[in-house]
């Protein structure tokens, strides 16, 4: 029987991605005002000045927009696909983890992971310093090497996963009383 579960996770914005659109929104106005005084100033050009407030506020637009990010985790046959998704606009794969090469796996703990030596640190969840809904896997992948990966998988797709991960992690998660 097929196995299959997935879950749409959003990214919370921290403050560097408030400040960042602030920073975004202030540069368009500027530029706003900028290109409106030189349509105003040079009237040969204004058909440009008027294009280049419209370059600027869609440039604006499209920048603000990308910085919605989420998080699809699909489960698939002890397969966890984990895709970033952009403005719902752009897909890309972060890691394909194999569960029955998972190393280690539980809830994640920022301390714990603080000076463990990961070659990859794949941070696909909601907000990282949530330590109660977020999970940690380690997975030696072949082409990102030993990997931390940080994510907030739901309960329906825990249980999924466990006949798929190795007997000693998951008896090891079931004394803890994590599954």
């Amino acid at each position: 029987m097929d196995v299959f579960c997935e879950q749409l996770v959003t990214k919370r914005s921290d403050i560097k991605t408030v400040l960042l659109r602030i920073g975004i929104i202030l540069a368009a106005i500027i530029l706003i005002i900028v290109c409106g005084f030189l349509t105003l100033i040079l009237r040969e050009f204004s058909f440009l000045g008027l294009m280049g407030i419209a370059g600027v506020g869609y440039g604006a637009w499209y920048l603000l927009t990308s910085l919605n990010i989420e998080f699809e985790y699909s489960l698939t046959n002890g397969e966890i696909d984990i895709d970033k998704i952009v403005a719902q606009r752009k897909r890309k794969r972060l890691i394909t983890v194999v569960c029955k090469q998972v190393e280690s796996m539980g809830k994640y703990k920022a301390a714990a992971h603080e000076h463990t030596n990961y070659k990859t640190r794949i941070f696909a969840c909601e907000d990282a310093r949530d330590e109660e809904n977020t999970w940690f896997v380690v997975y030696n992948s072949v082409n990102f090497g030993k990997t931390l990966v940080v994510f907030n998988p739901p309960e329906k797709m825990r249980t999924a996963m466990k006949p798929f991960i190795p007997k000693t992690i998951s008896y090891d998660l079931q004394r803890n009383g994590l599954m």
